[in-house]
C-alpha cells in the first residue's frame, strides 16, 4: 500500500516529526503517520497536531510497541508451555 501524498491536490506533509512520516491531506480531520518508509502506518492524530505533539506521540507508540513486543512474547511462550504440558 504505502503512504499516499499529492500536495499539488493540497496534501501536506509536516515538517519537524522525527523517525516518522506525517501527512495532513487537505479537508481532512486527521493527520496519517507513518514509518520513514511510508510503508507501515502507525496510525492518525488530530489534524490540529504540531510536529512535536506528533514526535510526543511516536515516542509513546514506539515505546509501547517494544514493551508489547517483549511482553507479548513472554505471555505467548507462557501459553505454548500450558498448552503443551511443559511448564
Amino acid at each position: 500500500m504505502g503512504l499516499f501524498c499529492d500536495v499539488k491536490a493540497g496534501d501536506k506533509i509536516i515538517e519537524g516529526t522525527v523517525e516518522c512520516l506525517a501527512v495532513l491531506h487537505k479537508d481532512s480531520d486527521h493527520i496519517e503517520v507513518w514509518d520513514t518508509d511510508a510503508e507501515c502506518h502507525f496510525g492518525n492524530l488530530p489534524a490540529s497536531f504540531t510536529a512535536d505533539q506528533i514526535n510526543a506521540a511516536m515516542r509513546f507508540y514506539k515505546a509501547g510497541a517494544a514493551a508489547g513486543r517483549k511482553d507479548g512474547a513472554a505471555r505467548k511462550q507462557a501459553e505454548i508451555r500450558a498448552v503443551l504440558g511443559i511448564n
